[in-house]
Parts: structure tokens; sequence; C-alpha cells
């Protein structure tokens, strides 16, 4: 290590030869990750194909530069060495297989290789070293920080200067947002997310700059400038595998790395072993932020700026009610909205001249949205579906978003709703956050064919389970949860798919819980396995094109699955084109069924609060039977949550319900599979006759 440190200090000196060994270098740091960022195969792939002539280019005599008063051995870290080991180092790299592959494939010849590696060791054994305080490339920078501390500007800033660079997001509105506001600030910038892809130019002229979300890097492409922004995202059960793969494979001479001080010393675990050094930033919030004294107690006590915290869309719908009850008209976001309507809701807010001044929102708010809250109001501390209590690292980051540098708010408040909640709150928020201790990665499809390759028979759900049950993992790593791949596989296991494509299509972005995208996702798989493309008329045909304005809270909720289900053929179609011709025509429906939705939100928080109005008049008239104040007030609480549990309940029922027991004759599984949606009568006639058609042609051949 001793010996090496002093070459690399030797070799850092000559501008030509070292910037070749950088790009070699980087060429092997790329070349150890598959495509998904996994160990693999080394594919050598050359970068600059050149055909140089033995006769016509001869390497250029880079003069020995002269330092004075420079110690050899680094400034006393290392010991100085002697020409002799210089000389058995360099001989080795020049035998080295790799090095000599590399060389070939960009043009060299043995004779021009050797020519240029006598004229570099002679140069090696005759320089003296730089300056230790310049002869270390700092490529591993930790910006860390709490909400509203400006890491992720500082580091976005450098991303757009450099002269090429890669934004690493966690949600399409972050991606969106750098990509918008990069080519706002004149520097050419193109996007790339799951269903989406936006170009500067076009996409045969990609741009310097590209914003993407963190799964679709690609590792091949090297840059100056790369920013993986919300770091501790490496811990996340499901996600935190894309972390992990970026952090491990980005090609990048300098690495932003944003997010919280837990992700330090993993990171440092993780890059230490393969020679990176990591350098810490540390930025302090720039405005204050503090617990509140005492709880909202009612909504009687909201103020302009306050946001409302919920854990469920049940709990979404029953303060928004009670916020009408008194006049205050909110704005509305939650997970699953649309983009488009989410954005719209955050600019009412957001806008001083609008009346809507008070957001009632879920935690989706902790990152990808720019608010200006003045105080954080969590409706409860138990986050479903498991009822645990909020962790202190998400609790932190929520409560973050009050107070904003820039705006009328940028003193922030932090409380509950409850009085009770207050003392559970202070106790969550003056934990330190614990230090990440390991890291997600996940099956990719090369280490699947591997298993299928050598399980021929195994289905696809069986490759999962052996791959898990299998593996061994060390520290600091854990496989994220497969659970949601493993519903798509069992969903689609009887259709007949190449390995590669259901892979692909168990990988999408669908609900499995959400009976009406599983059964258009269904429907799409037995398209495509029939070899149909899937037009824009027969997705018209899936969601019932066009749609009704929502009038109910159910049909509101049927709208937002239906934008899932228009989101997955988008994603489907940027990697099957051929089977998914029309994106441009679905795009623009997706569009037009964002404004449906965000048309939506507004009238159905007016109907609500008409629906209150009549639910008020009648529990009046039942109340005033009552004989006590007492009996009057409890009987219009329990009306109005039985109403309102009523409401929710049936907003949040599923469109495709399965059948409950009843007395009599059994259902067949064709009744059950129709009344779930997952097949139309028509389909089940074609269903038959195809069948009718198998057993005929069965039996002429057993003839």
């Amino acid at each position: 290590m001793v010996l090496e440190a002093a070459v690399r200090s030797r070799l850092s000196t000559v501008p030509s030869l070292s910037c070749f060994l950088f790009r070699m270098r980087r060429f092997v740091c790329v070349a150890r990750y598959s495509h998904d960022g996994y160990p693999a195969r080394l594919h050598t792939t050359s970068f600059y194909r050149t055909r140089i002539g033995n006769d016509l280019v001869t390497p250029v005599d880079v003069p020995v530069p002269k330092f004075d008063n420079q110690d050899d051995g680094l400034g006393g870290i290392v010991d100085p060495v002697d020409s002799i080991s210089i000389s058995m180092v360099l001989n080795e790299f020049s035998r080295h297989p790799l090095i000599r592959q590399l060389a070939e494939e960009n043009g060299m010849s043995a004779k021009l290789f050797m020519t240029a590696f006598r004229s570099f060791r002679t140069y090696c054994l005759t320089a003296k070293p730089l300056d230790p305080a310049i002869a270390v490339t700092l490529s591993d920078i930790v910006k860390q920080g709490p909400t509203n501390s400006g890491k992720t500007y500082e580091a976005l800033k450098r991303f757009r200067e450099a002269k090429s660079g890669v934004y690493c997001g966690p949600l399409k509105l972050l991606a969106s947002e750098v990509f918008f506001r990069t080519s706002e600030q004149g520097v050419k910038c193109d996007m790339v997310t799951g269903e989406e892809r936006r170009y500067a130019i076009d996409n045969r002229h990609p741009s310097a700059h590209l914003s993407s979300t963190v799964e679709m890097l690609s590792t091949q492409m090297h840059v100056d400038v790369a920013v993986i922004d919300e770091i501790q995202m490496l811990r996340d059960e499901q996600r935190g595998w894309a972390w992990t793969r970026t952090l491990l494979g980005v090609a990048a001479d300098e690495v932003h790395l944003c997010g919280e001080a837990s992700a330090i010393n993993i990171v440092r675990e993780l890059l230490n072993p393969i020679g990176e050094h990591v350098e810490v930033h540390e930025y302090k919030r720039k405005t204050s932020l503090s617990l509140a004294p005492h709880a909202l107690g009612t909504f009687d006590n909201v103020q302009d700026g306050d946001c409302i915290v919920c854990f469920s869309r049940r709990a979404i719908f029953s303060v928004t009610k009670q916020l009408e009850k008194i006049g205050v008209k909110p704005a509305v976001i939650y997970g699953d909205l649309p983009p488009g309507t989410k954005l719209s809701q955050a600019g009412k807010f957001n806008d001083p001249n609008d009346a809507t001044n008070v957001l009632v929102a879920t935690d989706a708010i902790g990152m990808g949205l720019n608010l200006n809250i003045r105080r954080i109001i969590f409706y409860s501390l138990i986050r479903p579906p498991n009822g645990e209590l909020i962790p202190n690292y998400a609790a932190l980051q929520i409560a973050g978003r009050a107070g904003r540098f820039g705006t009328v708010y940028e003193e922030g408040k932090v409380m509950t709703v409850r009085e009770e909640d207050m003392g559970i709150l202070k106790e969550i928020l003056s934990q330190p956050v614990s230090p990440i201790e390991s890291v997600g990665i996940a099956p990719t499809f090369e280490q699947l064919e591997t298993f299928s390759f050598h399980l021929p028979n195994a289905s696809f759900i069986n490759l999962l389970d052996i791959f898990v049950s299998v593996c061994s993992i060390t520290d600091p790593f854990f496989i994220c949860t497969v659970n949601q791949m493993k519903s798509l596989a069992e969903l689609i296991d009887y259709i007949p798919l190449p390995l590669k494509v259901r892979y692909t299509f168990c990988i999408a972005p669908v609900n499995p819980d959400e009976k009406l995208a599983a059964s258009a996702f269904l429907k799409m798989t037995r398209r495509f396995s029939s070899g149909q493309a899937l037009t824009f008329d027969w997705l018209c045909g899936v969601i019932g094109w066009p749609i009704s304005p929502p009038e109910k809270l159910i049909d509101l909720v049927r709208l937002e699955q239906v934008y899932g289900i228009v989101d997955v053929y988008l994603w489907l179609s940027l990697r099957f084109p051929d089977m998914f011709p029309d994106e441009t025509e679905v795009r623009t429906l997706e569009r037009q069924l964002d404004l449906v939705i965000e048309d939506g939100v507004t009238r159905i928080i007016e109907l609500l609060g008409v629906d209150n109005a009549k639910e008020a008049s009648e529990a009046k008239k039942l109340a005033e039977k009552m004989k006590t104040e007492k009996e009057k007030a409890d009987f219009e609480d329990s009306l109005e949550d039985a109403v309102m549990e009523a409401e929710v309940n049936e907003a949040e029922k599923q469109p495709l319900k399965l059948p409950g027991k009843r007395k009599g004759k059994r259902k067949s599984i064709t009744d059950v599979v129709m009344a779930r949606g997952v097949i139309t009568a028509k389909e089940l006639e074609e269903l038959r006759a195809e069948l009718r058609r198998e057993e005929v042609e069965k039996l002429r051949r057993k003839k």
C-alpha cells in the first residue's frame, strides 16, 4: 500500500497519461457492475476507439516538472520508495492482461504500447511527487443536513456548473422540477423517469445534463458530477436497492450525496473497500424550528399556513370534512393523486392571493414538494397498516417542512391535534436518528436467469422463493422485499411469457391490492402474450374512456386507479414500444385525466361541505328529541362519525369485490372471476371456444 501510494503520487504529475489511467480506472469501476448495478462478468466495452498507425503516431515527451523542498514520503504519511521498487510495480502494470487488452481495444499496437510505456517509466523514475495537499482526489462528497438547510441547492449548483452531470431523485416530481429549473437557467437538460422521457433537443442528440429518478440511472454513462438525493433511502425495505446500485455503480468524477447524517457511516463502509474517499459537508438549518407548547386542540384554532398531516385517505377525508364545517377550504395532497393534481393543490396553498390557506396532506409532503408551511400538525402519530408509531427519522423529515427560508413563514412550529400526543411527539423528535446499519439489494434479471438455467422447470414464483431462501447476504446488506413482484407473478403465472418479459412485467408499478388495476394489468399481459398490439382504442375500452367527472368519493378513488393503469401503459410502452405503440395519444389522455381528477378533488371538497350541512340539519332535528344537552352532543358526534365512516368506507372499498357467503347453490369459478372483473362475458366465451378447439386438436393428434 505504501508503494502504491507513492507511485500514484508520481503518476498524478503526468497530465496526459494520468488522464488515460483515470479513464481506465473509471472503466474498471463501471465494468465491475452490470447494468443493474450488481457484480457481473467483466464487459470490456471500449469508450474511445481509434485507429493509430505505428509509423504516424509517437508518444509526446512530457518535460519533468521540478518541485522545490518537496517530501518524497508524501508529507510523512508514508516512507520513501526507491527506483527499483517503482520500476517493478510499473513492469507488473504493463504485463497485466487487462491493461494489454484495453490498449489493443483502443488501437494501441504492442510496439506503440511499449514505446509509450518506456517513456512513462522514465518519467516516473525521474519526476518528483506532488505536494501531498493536492495529491488526493476527493470524489464522494456527503452533504448532510436537515430539511431547509440548503444541502441539495448547493449540490444542484455544482451539477449545473459542471460540463456534464446527472441528478438522481426519489420521485418523478423532483426529477421534473430539476429538469425544468435547469432548463430555465439556460443549461440543456434531459429527463428520464420510469414513465417518461424528455429531451432538450431530441433522443438522437442527448444533453450533457440529465435529471432522472434513481431507478433509471445508467451506470454506463460517464459524467463529471452526479447528485444522489435522499441518500438515507438506502435503508428502505422496498426501494433501497436502487440507492445501493446508484451509489456503487455511478460513473462520475465527483459524487454528491444529499441526505441525513445517519447515512454517513454506511456510505464510508461501502466506499472504503473500493478506494473512494468520502468528504462530509455539514449544513445547518436556515430557519428556526420548535415544538409548540400546546396541541391544536380543536380545528377552530387552525391558522393560515397550517398543514395537518394524516396517514390515511380516510383521515384526510375526515379532517377535510371537519374543516369545511367551520368554513375553512383546504388544499388536499395524498400519495395516490397524480403529480399534476399535487402541484396544482400545492400552488393554491402557496399562493397568498388564493383563499386556500390550509393544507391537509399525508406524509407524501416529506419530499418532492416546496410548500410554504408555518405549522406542521400531526393528526395522529400512528401509521397504518401495522399501527406502529412513526419512526423518528420520518417524523423529523415531515416536521422539517415547517418554516421555509425566503417566505413569510420562516419560523416553523410542530404540534399535534390532541394534547395527549404532545409528550410522545416531543420524545420522538428529541431522539437521535440511529445510524443506518444495512442497505438494500434486490435480485437482478441476470441472477434469476442463472437460477432458471439450472432449474428449467421452476416457475418464476419458485425462482423468487428459491433465490430469497438460498442466497447468502453479507453485512451490511439485506434483500429488499419482493412481495409486490411475487404478487404480480402469481397474477400472471398461467400466461406464457419469456423469462425476460415476465420479469419486466413483474417489476411494473402496479398495486396488486387494487382490483381494478390488477384486472387491467392481467388484460394487458394476456393481450401481449397473444401477440396483439395494445393500442389506444384498446386501452380506452379497458378503462372506459371517456370518463364522467366524479360525483362521489368512490368515483374519485376509481379515477385515481384508472390513472395508475394509464401510468402502467406508459411504463411498459418505453420498454416494449412495438407492442405499446400509442404512447403519444395515451400521454395526452393522461394529462386530460389529471385535469379531471384535479377538478374532482375541488368539487368533492365542495360536495363534502354540502353533505355536512345536510347531515348537520338532520342531526339537529333528531337531537331535539334527546333529553339532555350531553345526550344531544353525544348523539350528534356519533351520527357524524357514523355518516363519515360509512361514506369513507364506501370510497375505500375496491370497486371489484369478492362475493360474500350466501345460502343456496355455491357460485362457480367463472362466476367468481367475472364478479372480480378479471374476465368479461365475451372474453369468457372466446376462452371456452379456444379450449374446445384445443381439445379437438388433441383428439386429432391422438388419431
